[in-house]
C-alpha cells in the first residue's frame, strides 16, 4: 500500500495526516480481527464497515401528523 500524506507546506498538515493514521487504524484492526475469525471478507465490504455502523447509530425518523398521514394515505390509494 502507498502511503499518502499531506505536504508539510499545508500548515495543517500533522493534524491531516494523524486524522489519516487513525482511519487506516480502525480499518486494519477490523480488517485483522475478520482474518482472526477466519471471515472470507471482500476490501469493498471493508470499506463500508463503518458507514453501517452510522446507520444503525442514527436511524432516520420521520414523524406525521395526522393530517399528514391521511393524506398520505389518500395519495397513495389515488
Amino acid at each position: 500500500m502507498k502511503n499518502r500524506k499531506f505536504l508539510s507546506k499545508d500548515p495543517e498538515a500533522t493534524k491531516k495526516n494523524a486524522e489519516i493514521a487513525t482511519e487506516i487504524s480502525k480499518y486494519t484492526e477490523v480488517g485483522n480481527l475478520w482474518d482472526k475469525q477466519g471471515k472470507n471478507w471482500s476490501p469493498k465490504e471493508l470499506s463500508h464497515y463503518f458507514d453501517i455502523e452510522k446507520q444503525l447509530k442514527a436511524p432516520e425518523v420521520k414523524i406525521l401528523s395526522i393530517e399528514d398521514l391521511i393524506q398520505e394515505r389518500i395519495n397513495f390509494h389515488e
